[in-house]
C-alpha cells in the first residue's frame, strides 16, 4: 500500500502540468458572483512581494557599487607604476555589472487611473477583474528582470571578491618584494663597517 502510494505521488509531481478545468467544472454554478476583491487581495500581495524583493536588491547593490568605486580610486591613487595600474583595472570588471544590474528598468504597474475613474462607478466587479489580470501580468513581466538582476549581483560579488584576492596577492608580493631590497643595502653596509674598521686599525701611524 505505502509503494503504491510512492508511485501515485511520483507519477503526480512528474505530470505537473495544471488541469484545465472549465467553468462548469466548479461547484458553484457557471453564472455565480466571483469575488474578485479576494482575488485581487492576493494577486496584489505577490506584486508587493515582488517589489520587496527588488528593493532589498537594489538595496545591496549600492553600497557595494560605492565600495568598489572607492576602492578603485584609492588603489589608482596609489599606484607605482603601469602594473598597479593594470591590476586596478580589474575592478572595472565586478564595477560594470554592478552598474548594470542597478540600471533603471521600466516595470509594469497596476492599476491604470484613467481606467479607474471611466470603469469603477458602473462596473466595480468588472474593473477589479481587470486589476487581477493586470496584477498577474505585471509579476509575470517583472519577476524575469529581478531575477535577472539577482543573478548579476550575485555574479559580480564572486568576480569582487576574486579581484580583491588578486590585489591582495598583488600588494602582498609588492611589500616583500620592496622590504627585502631595502634590507639588503643595510645589510651590505653593516658588513662593510667592520672591515673599514679593521683596516683603519692595521695601518701604521704613518699611514695615518
Amino acid at each position: 500500500m505505502l509503494r503504491l502510494s510512492a508511485r501515485a505521488f511520483a507519477v503526480g509531481v512528474h505530470d505537473a502540468a495544471p488541469p484545465q478545468n472549465r467553468l462548469a467544472d466548479e461547484p458553484l454554478p457557471p453564472d455565480a458572483e466571483v469575488d474578485w476583491d479576494r482575488a485581487f487581495e492576493l494577486a496584489r500581495d505577490r506584486r508587493d512581494a515582488e517589489r520587496n524583493r527588488l528593493e532589498r536588491i537594489e538595496s545591496k547593490i549600492a553600497p557595494i557599487i560605492a565600495g568598489t568605486l572607492a576602492a578603485l580610486g584609492l588603489f589608482v591613487d596609489k599606484a607605482g607604476g603601469p602594473l598597479d595600474l593594470g591590476v586596478a583595472a580589474l575592478l572595472l570588471v565586478p564595477l560594470a555589472m554592478l552598474l548594470s544590474a542597478f540600471r533603471t528598468t521600466d516595470y509594469k504597474d497596476i492599476p491604470n487611473l484613467d481606467v479607474l475613474v471611466e470603469t469603477y462607478a458602473w462596473y466595480p466587479k468588472t474593473y477589479i477583474r481587470s486589476l487581477v489580470l493586470g496584477a498577474a501580468e505585471a509579476v509575470a513581466k517583472n519577476s524575469p528582470i529581478i531575477d535577472r538582476k539577482a543573478r548579476s549581483l550575485n555574479r559580480a560579488m564572486a568576480i569582487l571578491y576574486g579581484t580583491v584576492v588578486v590585489i591582495f596577492i598583488w600588494r602582498a608580493g609588492e611589500a616583500i618584494y620592496h622590504e627585502r631590497h631595502a634590507e639588503t643595502p643595510k645589510a651590505a653596509a653593516a658588513t662593510a663597517k667592520p672591515s673599514a674598521r679593521a683596516s683603519n686599525a692595521g695601518s701604521s701611524p704613518s699611514q695615518r
